[in-house]
């Protein structure tokens, strides 16, 4: 039983190291195209009739790997999760503290 468990934490430990070098390169690469297309509207267009269209790369884009961030920092599953009497009892403590 401790090899399964051993080895399901090796598992999901290489899984969690790829999916951040997986961020770190979409972040890298966001970067990077984000960075050659304000060049080039910078360069060529500057027509500032409402948003300039680099800004749609980059909000759309942005906002999907803010999104992959947040899931890499388990936040969505914090936010899934059932609430424990310890959550009861930490907000309990919080607040009074508050009062």
């Amino acid at each position: 039983m401790t090899d399964d468990l051993d080895h399901d934490l090796r598992a999901y430990a290489i899984e969690r190291l790829e999916r951040k070098r997986k961020f770190l390169a979409d972040l890298g690469g966001y970067v990077t195209v984000n960075a050659v297309l304000w060049a080039i509207w910078a360069a060529v267009d500057r027509s500032t009739d409402g948003l300039p269209w680099p800004a749609w790369v980059s909000i759309i884009w942005g906002f999907f790997l803010l999104l992959d961030g947040l899931r890499l920092l388990r936040v969505w599953s914090r936010l899934n999760r059932p609430i424990t009497e310890a959550d009861i009892d930490r907000e309990i403590r919080r607040t009074a503290g508050r009062a």
